[in-house]
């Protein structure tokens, strides 16, 4: 018997011990490793592309303020409309798993404030109105035009808020001030 099929055949008496790629010999496995290495490259290569197009990065402005990461949807003739405004702080919290009497509580850093976003809805259509990230310091200011919105956070990880969702109505020339609480879920 040849070396391979028999190690082929003790692979297959053993069932708590599967066969390896490496334990198998000869042409047929070398280019089924080539083949497996490429179609990983390029499963890895295609995902690495799909997920770094929806990213922050793929919004306008810079993410060092907080109206520059705002992405209003806003048609072209409610954008020369007056606008009211939307603004305010999120708490984000725990940051930790025990967190000390008497100890203040850790301070988000501003990556995991603009890690976090809002969406508004227009309370009528339900259309989303407006999506956008926290600012580094956990607030945000948006200029929408006057109506009623609901406002959600948006869906990234298992964050949650008792906030939210929450609906506001924002007039011609006012800021309207929401501020809310973040829950992380970290326990």
């Amino acid at each position: 018997m040849p070396r391979s099929a028999e190690t082929t055949w003790n692979k297959l008496e053993l069932p708590h011990r599967a066969p390896r790629l490496t334990d198998m010999r000869g042409s047929a496995s070398k280019g089924f490793r080539i083949r497996m290495v490429i179609g990983m490259t390029i499963l890895t290569a295609s995902t690495l592309i799909m997920v770094s197009a929806c990213g922050p990065q793929a919004r306008p402005g810079t993410p060092s303020s907080p109206a520059a990461s705002v992405a209003p949807v806003i048609t072209s003739t409610a954008a020369s409309a007056p606008l009211g405004y939307l603004e305010g702080r999120a708490s984000i919290g725990p940051l930790q798993p025990v967190e000390r009497v008497g100890m203040p509580s850790p301070t988000p850093s501003p990556a995991m404030c603009t890690a976090r976003g809002l969406v508004m809805f227009d309370s009528q259509s339900g259309a989303a109105a407006a999506r956008f990230d926290l600012g580094p310091d956990c607030t945000y200011r948006v200029a929408l035009p006057p109506g009623t919105y609901r406002v959600e956070l948006q869906r990234r990880g298992i964050d949650i808020s008792k906030d939210l969702p929450r609906t506001v109505t924002i007039l011609t020339g006012q800021t309207t001030r929401l501020d809310i609480s973040i829950d992380t879920g970290i326990r």
